[in-house]
């Protein structure tokens, strides 16, 4: 598929509006000195989460991370006037909603964002455009059966806690814009769904599913009628504990009065089903199906009878990405064979034909409809390119008209991604990107870039073509970044992801290693010039790898990892928890603490001959982290280089912030550049 950069954004004549500045550095495509400021147009970078559209279609709200801090902004589309600009201080606000016209519903946490990205003392906000000020929701637990209350709050009797919680809001779940929307609590053996009103502060419960249900479904007048998770196991004998602990089920019923149907029993392993949203037909819920193929796809799932009929599947790519109109219908899927593509399960759909005409006039940009007004007449749209990492529009969906809302930090990115597809050694198909300096293509300095991995199956998300930060920061500095999507990865169907299962030190260091020696062997990289670095599972996989293959690698960086999974199992009290841990990194769930040692980066350490850097964040005058200090000591009895950088945090009480991250990718550039002599 032949890309080619469109005229249709350059001719485009639209304003801007000045909620972002956009910030301006030239930078060379070879590698040279790296300020933290210049890491800061590609990490940690100042942005604009998408804007969403109020239920009138008047106004728009967002929010904004400046330097590590967050705000919720809104503005009046009219006459681009602000109405409400609001600093929230050490908290990430992790979505902004509209609950009517007037008032926005904000979920935040404590969490730095980059080391740590848990929902850390999770809260929620009500913020009118009248009155300007956060005003705390969901304190307390009132209304919620006493059973729930006990599980959901243990440590402060009263006060909310909603750290296994989910909330689904769609507009008209109710029949129209009122003060209340769903919350759906889960205790691991319940899943009550709740009606809370946000002026009474109280929980109406209107549903429930015995299990833990990962995903429902909920029609228009705010029925549960549908759930897939865990089963229960709280009445059951230790034999039915035992023979349902990894089991996923389909509850479903026609009628809120109807007790729940069961169906589509199926191993943990053996994929899942979700619920994306609403169909035309009431009776009927749109899933992202992973249990009928190999393949992921879109289908409907019909609350009559259970079954499950499929609309839309790719050849080689899972639908993994569901846009909706602002009645919760499923309007456009995403998948990506190399690049992104999109199906329409209702082509007459008037926003599935706006997605298709600014796919057209976007030639060869990632399109994305963001919100709708509640009359489906304007709609929101951020539209991606390899070197964009966004722009938003205001669209009217009759006239196609748009208009530019605001552009994410102007990152001056010049790399230039291209997807990858080559055998493994075993004969396994095999994709990635490599992301290239502008004009150079043979011979570049490398660093294959290792994120996220397979914590169960499926794993983490593939990579795209769409803009990522890190790639094109050592890209645009003249270094070439390689991505491979390794077994255990999620996105190319369910063997692909679950191909990491029970062999973490076996087919995905080997396809990442494979992918190497691709890029080397057609030209593209220098053999003498490249780094591994990787984050979580990358971290151990980046460690791991040059101890396969000692000449490989010239550097190896490993960013907060898991380096002594021994370890890891001896602190995993639950004793299903445990076999489920051994069972995903070993194949064994029976598997000892040494053998988890021996699978480990503690182990690989002593065949490990080039220098490492480890990187973490941890705060003023807190020790190392126990699995830092392990790798730390494993690496230095077996006479490696090591160099360990800390990030810090301003004060024992406030989190790492986005500076820190500018700081410490400066620090991994160096380190690279320094032992690749690019």
């Amino acid at each position: 598929m032949k890309r080619h950069e469109s005229d249709a954004l350059r001719a485009a004549r639209l304003f801007v509006s000045g909620l972002v500045l956009s910030i301006a550095a030239m930078i060379s495509a070879t590698a040279i000195a790296l300020t933290p400021e210049e890491a800061g147009q590609f990490v940690g970078r100042n942005i604009t989460m998408p804007p969403k559209l109020s239920p009138d279609g008047e106004h728009v709200v967002t929010f904004v991370r400046t330097d590590g801090r967050w705000s919720v902004a809104a503005m009046k589309l009219t006459d681009r006037s602000t109405v409400l600009s609001l600093g929230m201080g050490e908290f990430r606000i992790r979505w902004a909603e509209w609950l009517n016209n007037d008032t926005i519903i904000l979920a935040v946490s404590r969490s730095d964002g980059y080391w740590s990205d848990s929902w850390y003392n999770r809260k929620f906000f009500a913020v009118s455009l009248k009155k300007k000020r956060p005003v705390e929701v969901m304190e307390s637990l009132k209304g919620v059966p006493n059973n729930h209350a006990e599980i959901f709050e243990p440590w402060e009797p009263g006060r909310a806690s909603f750290g296994a919680g989910d909330m689904l809001f769609y507009p008209r779940d109710f029949g129209n814009r009122a003060d209340d929307h769903h919350m759906v609590l889960r205790t691991g053996e319940q899943t009550l769904v709740t009606r809370y009103d946000v002026k009474k502060e109280l929980f109406k419960a209107i549903g429930k599913i015995d299990g833990d249900a990962r995903t429902i479904f909920t029609n228009r007048k705010g029925q549960v009628l549908a759930g897939f998770g865990y089963p229960s196991i709280n009445y059951r004998s230790a034999e039915e504990r035992e023979a349902h602990k990894d089991n996923w089920q389909l509850w479903y019923r026609f009628n809120a009065n109807d007790d729940f149907q069961i169906t589509r029993r199926t191993q943990v392993d053996s994929g899942d089903v979700r619920f994306v949203g609403r169909s035309a037909n009431p009776k009927q819920a749109m899933i992202l199906d992973h249990v009928s193929h190999d393949i992921r796809s879109l289908g409907v799932f019909d609350v009559t009878d259970g079954s499950i009929k499929p609309v839309f599947r790719a050849a080689r790519a899972d639908v993994w990405e569901v846009q909706h109109d602002a009645d919760g219908e499923v309007i456009v899927v995403r998948y990506d064979d190399h690049y992104p593509d999109w199906k329409y399960p209702n082509s007459k759909h008037p926003g599935a034909q706006l997605h298709a005409v600014l796919s057209k006039g976007f030639a060869n940009q990632s399109v994305n409809l963001i919100s709708f007004s509640d009359d489906n007449t304007k709609a929101t749209v951020q539209v991606i390119t390899d070197k964009n990492p966004g722009t938003y529009y205001v669209v009217d969906v009759a006239s196609r008209k748009a208009q530019v809302l605001s552009k994410q930090s102007n990152t001056q990115a010049t790399g230039n991604r291209f997807p990858i597809e080559f055998a493994s050694r075993d004969g396994a198909r095999l994709t990635g990107y490599v992301t290239l300096p502008k004009g150079k293509e043979k011979n570049l300095p490398f660093v294959v870039l290792i994120k996220g991995g397979p914590s169960s199956s499926p794993g983490g998300r593939i990579a795209t073509w769409d803009f990522d930060g890190e790639a094109q920061l050592f890209a645009s500095h003249g270094i070439g970044v390689l991505q491979v999507n390794y077994r255990g990865t999620d996105g190319l169907g369910l063997a692909h992801a679950s191909g990491a299962m029970g062999d973490w030190n076996g087919a995905p260091q080997n396809d990442v290693i494979d992918g190497v020696r691709y890029i080397i062997a057609n030209g593209t990289a220098d053999s003498g010039k490249i780094c591994v670095y990787g984050e979580g599972f990358g971290a151990h996989a980046a460690l791991v790898q040059p101890a396969m293959e000692q000449d490989l690698y010239q550097c190896a960086i490993a960013v907060r990892g898991n380096y002594d999974m021994g370890y890891t199992l001896s602190r995993i009290r639950v004793k299903s928890a445990k076999e489920r841990y051994a069972m995903i990194v070993s194949g064994k769930p029976g598997a000892s603490r040494q053998d988890m040692e021996e699978l480990s980066a503690t182990s690989a350490a002593q065949r490990i001959k080039i220098p490492v850097m480890l990187l973490e964040g941890r705060r003023n005058n807190a020790n190392p982290s126990d699995q830092i200090r392990r790798i730390q000591s494993a690496l230095t009895d077996a006479g490696v280089s090591v160099t360990s950088h800390y990030e810090h945090a301003e004060s024992a009480d406030i989190p790492l912030n986005y500076k820190n991250r500018r700081q410490g990718l400066k620090t991994i550039y160096d380190f690279v550049v320094a032992h690749t002599g690019a």
